[in-house]
């Protein structure tokens, strides 16, 4: 999808399609470091990585997941952390 607009709000069928990827090891150097997955940003179609790290504490079920492609998104505010078109929604971590 060519020329998506940022946008701050989060599709619900977003949250779904992310939250339906398969959780994958993570590792470096051999060294599991927690789960990830990784897909087409379901927005802008852009590759996008979900990442749950070993040793964090978390109150709830959930890890947070935004769009973090690294492409140009017209309006994106210069100071938005995530980068990439907008949504941000909380999946299912790693079970």
């Amino acid at each position: 999808m060519a020329d998506v607009e940022w946008r701050s709000e989060t599709p619900d069928d977003w949250t779904e399609a992310v939250d339906s990827w398969e959780w994958q090891k993570w590792t470096e150097h051999d060294t599991q470091l927690g789960w990830l997955k990784y897909g087409p940003c379901p927005r802008c179609e852009h590759t996008i990585a979900i990442y749950q790290e070993f040793g964090v504490l978390s109150l709830t079920d959930t890890v947070p997941a935004a769009c973090n492609c690294d492409k140009a998104h017209a309006g994106r505010p210069d100071d938005d952390p995530f980068r990439g078109c907008g949504p941000q929604a909380e999946v299912a971590e790693h079970p």
